[in-house]
């Protein structure tokens, strides 16, 4: 299915199928099945709500409401009415809420009667709107000290597309929120971008796994699906996985994005007779994280007859920067891909050239949806943007057909023996090996001096004799110094998220295997 022409601005990804009739969210959970028609309905009653009770042009405006009808009814609403729409996690601390909301100082929240309580205990002035969709149409309502229109002194012009439409709050390590700014036109493109490289046929529907306050979860899957007049069946909030498959085979989902825990969580241990209810799905998307190779090797065994992508992005980008297409995806599983038409990767040395073909150095890119810069640091904004380039911070290096590998952050290096070590270097020589599913390298010291430990996660059968399989390979493919010389195991009940644990905050870890 081909993507229309691209208007400039956010809510005309929604607005062009103002007249449609087809399906364009499903919400098992409610009993609601909403056409575009309806949801544009919806979408536009609220923008005129707003317009009628706020000033909210060029105003920030939080969306405290989990993956629903009346997230995206908001998130268009605001658009259309030339806002600043910021998706916040629905799990957030109050406390945590209490910090952020003092951050983006938001001229307005919009969530509904149950999360409105978070809210008070976060900031009790907050101004808020409750929003609902049922069977009977849209209700709105206002509380708190929302700014009225006609206290607005002057007219602004009219948007721009280049100016902000939306910011996602990413994890950073600063110990304050860090917002990316994406103007309307970066979302645009890099949806128009990342549809053209996963060449998507027929009719489209997606089942929404992800959460929609992060960029992968929301531009990448929910505003990608409506892009392609697809159909979004919404999922609650939690990943159930007798659920999921439910969901699959009663709505016939064709495409599923998602992260690598999230497939791994979805296949593993269950028969192949337990994937008949799959049958349906066509397209997988896998990103959000590296797809070890031991992910890449489940979901070919479980999911054969499927077309899966491996994509990588961030937010600062838009997010999508590569994807590597389903012919390169047994031959290369560790690879991210080649970079989306329209954007640059290149990869470079402390010193800022290029590095050679299979050389590690700081993935840099260049791209047409780049971010607007960082809310409110413009310090941050300057060192991660430079004459043009975005400084990814990631760690990884191109082949000489250009497939781009990851091998971690940047600030994962650290010092041994008097020498910078990646330890994504070493991690990727030990997924070599088939029966390896997680890997984390790491610089000990102890009374003996320091050495490096390799922590795994395997069939636990195989532990004893892997080790030995482990150091011979190593050997073979590391100088010497970069050989781990312990080895431990992390529970095997363990699901890791970017190198954590997914499940709990410390991973359980067996004693150490004698060297």
């Amino acid at each position: 299915m081909s993507a229309p022409e691209n208007s400039g601005f956010l809510h005309e990804l929604l607005y062009q199928h103002r007249g449609s009739s087809r399906v364009a969210l499903v919400s098992p959970q409610d009993g609601l099945e909403l056409s575009y028609a309806e949801l544009c309905r919806h979408s536009r009653a609220l923008a005129a709500r707003l317009r009628e009770r706020t000033a909210v042009r060029r105003q920030r405006i939080v969306l405290l409401l989990p993956g629903s009808p009346e997230f995206v009814v908001a998130l268009f609403a605001v658009s259309e009415v030339g806002g600043v729409a910021i998706p916040l996690d629905i799990y957030t601390k109050p406390e945590e809420l209490r910090v952020i909301l003092g951050f983006l100082e938001p001229a307005l929240i919009i969530t509904n009667a149950s999360l409105q309580r978070k809210i008070k205990a976060g900031l009790s002035s907050a101004a808020c709107c409750l929003v609902e969709v049922d069977g009977t149409g849209l209700q709105v309502a206002f509380c708190g000290d929302a700014p009225l229109a006609e206290s607005v002194p002057d007219p602004l012009p009219l948007a721009d597309p280049e100016e902000d439409a939306l910011f996602i709050l990413t994890s950073g390590t600063t110990g304050h929120p860090k917002a990316v700014r994406l103007s309307h036109r970066a979302i645009r493109r890099n949806i128009d971008m990342h549809l053209e490289s996963l060449d998507l046929q027929g009719e489209i529907i997606s089942l929404q796994v992800l959460p929609v306050n992060y960029s992968y979860g929301l531009n990448a899957c929910l505003l990608s699906t409506l892009r392609l007049h697809g159909t979004t069946v919404l999922t609650p909030h939690v990943i159930e996985l007798k659920l999921v498959h439910s969901l699959v085979e009663r709505y016939g989902a064709n495409l599923l994005m998602g992260s690598p825990v999230i497939f791994q969580y979805l296949l593993q241990n269950r028969g192949g007779g337990e994937f008949r209810a799959l049958r349906s799905l066509r397209y997988l998307t896998v990103g959000g994280d590296r797809c070890r190779p031991n992910v890449a090797k489940l979901i070919r065994g479980c999911l054969p007859w499927t077309r899966c992508y491996i994509t990588y992005g961030l937010s600062e980008a838009g997010p999508r920067v590569s994807t590597l297409a389903p012919q390169f995806f047994a031959s290369l599983p560790q690879s991210v891909g080649r970079a989306l038409r329209g954007v640059e990767i290149a990869v470079l040395d402390p010193a800022g050239h290029p590095c050679p073909p299979g050389e590690p150095g700081e993935v840099a890119l260049q791209t047409p949806s780049l971010m607007n810069g960082y809310f409110r640091d413009e310090v941050q904004s300057a060192a991660r943007v430079r004459d043009g380039w975005l400084f990814t911070g990631d760690f990884g290096r191109l082949d000489a057909d250009d497939f781009l590998y990851l091998l971690g952050r940047r600030d994962g290096e650290f010092k041994f023996r008097g020498r910078k070590v990646h330890p994504g270097y070493i991690e990727q020589i030990i997924f070599i090996h088939p029966d390896v599913q997680e890997v984390h390298v790491t610089r000990v010291e102890s009374a003996q001096g320091e050495h490096l430990l390799a922590t795994l996660k395997a069939p636990v059968a195989l532990e004893e004799s892997l080790v030995q399989e482990l150091k011979s390979l190593c050997r073979r493919h590391l100088p010497a110094f970069l050989i781990p010389s312990e080895f431990r195991f992390y529970d095997p009940q363990l699901y890791h998220f970017k190198g954590r644990p997914a499940k709990q905050i410390g991973a359980r870890l067996k004693q150490p295997e004698p060297l």
